[in-house]
């Protein structure tokens, strides 16, 4: 049975900007991770549940099971990747298809194999990263791996320029110009690490903490073009649980990596979206609130979110045309349920 998405009412209290979807009729509990917007009549969100927007509301939709899904990524309406733990799913425009990508424990061994990111580029070129567990005592348990989509299946690739990193994200913002990021054990410490593809080689980067002792990591990458990629995710003193967790947003010209001045709070980004000429970044706080920042062409300034007494923004995405679709979980207890919000 279909479960529709429409909106709330005013009564629910977000800023005038937001509007709240939820489903209609029974409330599943379940959680959404990502969410691309090939137009602005179609969307779709994607977690441990799946749904599509047609431009009047959200329907649940039936996807091949392979797992939680933990990232989606259109180049168009016919071309929509979303990998998940145990294989990935695209659609064509008519009907999901599952695609297995390579067994990475062959070539790098280690267990419990999940694609975390993909970036669809055509039909013919998609890239995929994921991890699979190496260590589960060490300071990084584990090991990331790179493949990508020749238009028929995936194909592992060999990075020796990823050491022993885990992988969160991949963006692009042309065939050759391919960008991933991730976590690394550097000196005992968790240590965000950026990759670059520029067609021919790989080139990386350490993302040193700004204060000693402090860990760094990202969990988006933006790639707008070969002198315009964001990345942002959060940092923390060493030692810190989650609430000493800080926002972290860096900036790459062409010429190197900056970072970009965010608000010194607790709170942690994990993506980031250009709408409508705006940058945004989302997230949620250790508070456990929706948390989202707006660029101003100098610093990132704390913008209003839903007022959710408990709740995470986790994926964004530009509508074309106008406006920002943002998804994640509300909470009631223990129990988390999908949160749809649109701002305008």
């Amino acid at each position: 049975m279909s479960v529709l998405a429409v909106p709330l009412k005013a009564s629910a209290g977000p800023p005038p900007e937001w509007e709240i979807f939820r489903p209609t009729g029974k409330q599943e509990q379940a959680s959404l991770t990502r969410v691309a917007a090939p137009g602005r009549n179609d969307a779709w969100a994607m977690g441990s549940t799946a749904f599509h927007w047609n431009g009047r509301a959200w329907r649940q939709v039936r996807v091949p099971h392979v797992g939680g899904v933990n990232d989606v990524s259109a180049a168009s309406a016919k071309d929509v990747w979303a990998a998940g733990d145990k294989a990935t799913l695209h659609w064509s425009g008519r009907r999901w298809t599952k695609y297995a990508y390579v067994d990475p424990r062959s070539s790098i061994g280690g267990q419990f194999p999940s694609a975390i990111s993909v970036k669809a580029i055509n039909p013919r070129d998609a890239w995929l990263a994921g991890n699979v567990q190496k260590d589960a005592g060490g300071v990084n348990p584990w090991q990331g791996f790179v493949q990508r989509w020749n238009g028929k299946k995936w194909q592992l690739l060999h990075i020796p320029e990823l050491g022993a990193g885990s992988l969160t994200t991949v963006g692009a913002s042309a065939r050759h110009d391919v960008w991933i990021a991730g976590d690394d054990a550097v000196d005992n410490l968790t240590q965000a690490i950026i990759l670059r593809w520029n067609g021919r080689t790989w080139k990386r980067w350490i993302v040193a903490p700004s204060n000693p002792g402090w860990e760094t990591s990202l969990q988006k990458v933006l790639a707008l073009s070969g002198s315009d990629v964001w990345a942002v995710g959060y940092t923390w003193a060493n030692g810190n649980g989650p609430g000493g967790r800080r926002p972290m947003a860096l900036h790459w010209n062409g010429h190197g990596w900056a970072r970009t001045p965010v608000p010194d709070e607790g709170a942690q980004l994990t993506d980031v979206v250009k709408a409508g000429g705006h940058l945004w970044a989302s997230g949620y706080t250790t508070g456990g609130t929706p948390y989202a920042l707006h660029w101003t062409g100098r610093r990132w300034t704390k913008a209003p979110v839903p007022r959710i007494a408990q709740g995470s923004f986790y994926g964004l995405a530009g509508i074309p045309g106008s406006g920002l679709w943002a998804v994640g979980s509300r909470y009631v207890g223990n129990d988390a349920y999908p949160l749809i919000a649109r701002h305008r």
